[in-house]
């Protein structure tokens, strides 16, 4: 009975020997799969620098309305949008809440209804937000407003919302677009015109309601004229005053997109024979097309030279000067 006691405590023991090493594997070989994932993991890569470009259309149009969020300027204000305005009632709004947007609530929303220059006491009365707090912060941050113009007049400060173009009203648009010139070179020629007013700067929550009908009104009337963009997947047009004279038929427009007009030398031939140009203007105009093309290779060709370093700092004095060092690499 004795015999049999003591073997099965030796069966015991090496069952409990064999589970220990057997667990003591299984540790080991859980560790080396973890370290191995961890070496074929693939390592974050770098985020990659990106420069948005803007054409000259999108930046004019930028300017003639409030920042909107994803705009370069919008994320610029960002930290005078968390600008803490306290009210009057105890209250505290974020800066972006307290100027708000047209059509809405807010500083902007105010200005833009009473259409004329209001008082600080005034605003203050009716939204209770005192803009002299924080020792003017607000009120210098209004100021920077694209849509809110600051004036100071017999020593008081009255803010005022200027709309795009400052069209707030029909006389207004009328006059602004009568006076709009086709392209910045008649702007240049007159300077009584104003530049050409895009479509999409005339929206009805900033300038008036209505807008879009008055718009309407002025083309049929043939005040104004409209010129759409050549790629039909662009639906913004331009406006400028109609240009003098009577408009063209749709026969003669028809006539118009069928004409071909000639290409490279055969352009010059008949511009010669109409005695459109002459050949010394053409002569002229190739000269200068040369020159230009002659400096847009040279300032490619030195762009591409080859790059040499430069030794800053050199310890085996005894092999040379910086200088000379620097000859035998250029070689």
């Amino acid at each position: 009975m004795q015999m049999l006691s003591r073997q099965a405590l030796l069966s015991w023991k090496r069952a409990d020997a064999v589970q220990k090493k057997h667990q003591e594997k299984e540790e080991e070989r859980a560790r080396k799969e973890a370290n191995r994932a961890a070496l074929l993991a693939p390592s974050e890569e770098k985020k990659k620098y990106e420069k948005k470009i803007s054409s000259t259309a999108e930046v004019r149009q930028r300017r003639n309305r409030a920042p909107q969020a994803g705009d370069d300027a919008a994320e610029e204000e960002e930290p005078a949008r968390q600008l803490v305005v306290r009210k009057d009632d105890g209250s505290e709004i974020t800066y972006a809440q307290a100027v708000g947007t047209t059509p809405g609530d807010g500083i902007l929303a105010f200005l833009q209804e009473h259409e004329q220059e209001v008082s600080i006491t005034e605003l203050r009365r009716k939204l209770g937000i005192d803009l002299h707090q924080q020792n003017n912060e607000i009120l210098d941050k209004l100021e920077s407003h694209p849509r809110i113009v600051r004036i100071n007049q017999n020593g008081e400060c009255r803010l005022q919302y200027e709309p795009p173009r400052g069209i707030r009203n029909r006389g207004a648009l009328a006059y602004e677009l009568t006076n709009a010139g086709p392209s910045s070179y008649s702007v240049e020629q007159r300077c009584d015109r104003h530049p050409p007013v895009l479509r999409s700067e005339l929206k009805p929550d900033e300038t008036y309601p209505g807008v879009e009908v008055d718009i309407d009104e002025l083309l049929a009337e043939g005040l104004v004229a409209r010129v759409e963009h050549s790629d039909k997947k662009h639906s913004e047009f331009v406006l400028f005053a109609m240009p003098p004279g009577l408009p063209a038929i749709e026969e003669v427009r028809e006539l118009w997109r069928r004409e071909r007009v000639p290409q490279g030398p055969a352009l010059q031939d008949d511009l010669l024979k109409r005695k459109l140009l002459t050949k010394e203007q053409l002569d002229k105009r190739k000269k200068r097309k040369e020159a230009e093309r002659k400096a847009a290779a040279e300032a490619s060709k030195s762009a591409k030279r080859d790059r040499t370093g430069t030794i800053r700092t050199w310890k085996n004095t005894h092999l040379g000067n910086a200088d000379e060092l620097g000859e035998i690499f250029k070689r």
